[in-house]
């Protein structure tokens, strides 16, 4: 759930986040250990203060999405400013007992874009049924106040029936899974995680007879998330450990990703998970990002203090800018530094763009036709200036009128291959000597300076590596 203040997009594409998937809040169905007349104020302010600052957040309870709700209408003004997205968790408990006596968790994780997601996952939830003395109890806040009435008749208070009917209603799987095949809202809003720890999670449903092992391969198939930090955990589901990537789309339908929160249940555990093992997600903040994160685990998810560095920032551009370029509306332009791809409609000026960074980074000349943008758009150029910003606080720049001159005597900083260059070279037959230039070039530039040995080409590095070689061949 978004407001203008919160915003969701960052215009430099996908970049690493922190979230927090799984935390509960004051007033959660079980073990509400939030105590103070301002819990709430001290619940923000401390989600405020996270460091390094969380940006998403799974808002959780048992059976119920009241919690989301109560933090959605108190969330006013600046209140976290930093987050933003809120999405409901819903927390269930299978009936199926781990080995150290506790139910599995499974969570439903809900995308909060659609307008009507409150009523939507209210209407679902409203399907999933527990049977107690042959009597129906439906997955609702007023029903779990009667079950667990029906289970303790002293209980007075309508929040502790509520909790004890939390405590005591439990999901079974068939249950889950038929209700979720018959619901194309939920099956298009909504994601299913399941705990991979012993204690609640599949990883205690194991046996000297392994009598579980088909019924924890269906529940973990079926999930699309694992909620673990378990670093032996993390491995397996990419295929790194006992199960090849192979195995894991044979029997759980694919690698998945996993996720960790703080699953704070006090003050002193909001935004705090155990062993500083924060949650990392590469996108925007958006439910969109969490199912990407199911397609590519590896690449888009990350558990640790911090999220990957990436690539070197003597290598990392972070932002081009053109001086003395009045026709150009937008005159800096921030790059993403894990960038593979320009993409746009015809004429929306990708060649524009990569153009300009070529000539910032000392490598456009070569490559200059009829076709490139500095060529067709030279009476516009005269005093413009392309500067590269690097992400280590390095500048290269180069005065567009003579990017085509020698390019500071060609001395790239990228390695920029045209378009125009690409088709021509695809339509080569077989491997012609400007492709195999442009390989040397490649593998020439990708040598750090101290280990081109003097050398100013492929060609000449080649020959000192070989000439030890020789000579001993001579010889």
């Amino acid at each position: 759930m978004m407001t203008s203040k919160h915003r969701s997009f960052n215009p430099v594409g996908s970049l690493w986040n922190r979230w927090d998937p799984h935390i509960h809040t004051p007033g959660t169905a079980l073990n509400d250990q939030f105590t103070g007349g301002e819990k709430w104020t001290e619940f923000f302010q401390k989600l405020d203060d996270a460091d390094p600052p969380i940006r998403a957040l799974g808002i959780t309870d048992y059976c119920t999405i009241e919690r989301y709700k109560e933090v959605l209408a108190l969330r006013k003004g600046d209140t976290l400013p930093k987050v933003g997205l809120l999405f409901p968790n819903v927390e269930l408990r299978l009936s199926l007992e781990t080995r150290r006596s506790s139910a599995v968790n499974i969570h439903l994780l809900f995308d909060p874009a659609p307008e009507d997601h409150i009523e939507q996952i209210e209407r679902f939830l409203l399907e999933l049924e527990f049977t107690f003395r042959d009597a129906p109890y439906r997955c609702t806040a007023s029903d779990l106040v009667r079950l667990g009435r029906a289970f303790k008749p002293d209980c007075s208070d309508d929040s502790v029936a509520l909790r004890e009917g939390a405590n005591q209603f439990k999901v079974e799987f068939s249950q889950l899974r038929q209700v979720w095949k018959k619901n194309p809202w939920v099956q298009e809003h909504a994601l299913i995680a399941v705990a991979g720890g012993e204690k609640d999670g599949t990883s205690g449903l194991r046996d000297k007879s392994s009598s579980f092992a088909a019924h924890r391969q269906e529940i973990e198939a079926y999930s699309h998330i694992i909620f673990s930090s378990n670093p032996k955990q993390i491995d397996f589901w990419l295929g790194k450990g006992p199960a090849s990537l192979d195995q894991l789309e044979r029997d759980w339908k694919g690698p998945k990703p996993c996720l960790h929160g703080s699953d704070a249940h006090n003050l002193d555990k909001v935004g705090v998970p155990s062993e500083d093992r924060f949650c990392w997600i590469k996108g925007d903040l958006s439910f969109e990002t969490l199912r990407q994160a199911c397609l590519e685990p590896e690449g888009r998810v990350h558990i640790g203090k911090a999220p990957p560095s990436g690539p070197l920032k003597s290598h990392t551009v972070d932002y081009l800018e053109v001086n003395s370029a009045p026709w150009l509306s937008n005159r800096k332009i921030r790059l993403n530094p894990g960038l593979v791809a320009v993409i746009g409609a015809r004429g929306s000026g990708k060649t524009a763009l990569v153009d300009l960074v070529a000539a910032g980074g000392y490598s456009l000349s070569r490559h200059l036709n009829d076709k490139s943008f500095i060529r067709r758009a030279r009476s516009h150029l005269e005093h413009g200036k392309a500067v590269l910003h690097w992400r280590s606080g390095e500048q290269t720049s180069n005065e567009l009128i003579h990017a085509e001159v020698d390019d500071i005597l060609y001395h790239p900083y990228i390695q920029y291959l045209s378009q125009d260059f690409v088709d021509q070279l695809c339509s080569s037959e077989g491997l012609d000597d400007a492709l195999v230039s442009e390989i040397e070039n490649v593998i020439f530039n990708a040598h750090a300076p101290e280990s081109q040995q003097g050398a100013r080409s492929f060609q000449e590095l080649l020959q000192i590596r070989l000439e030890s070689s020789k000579t001993k061949r001579r010889r």
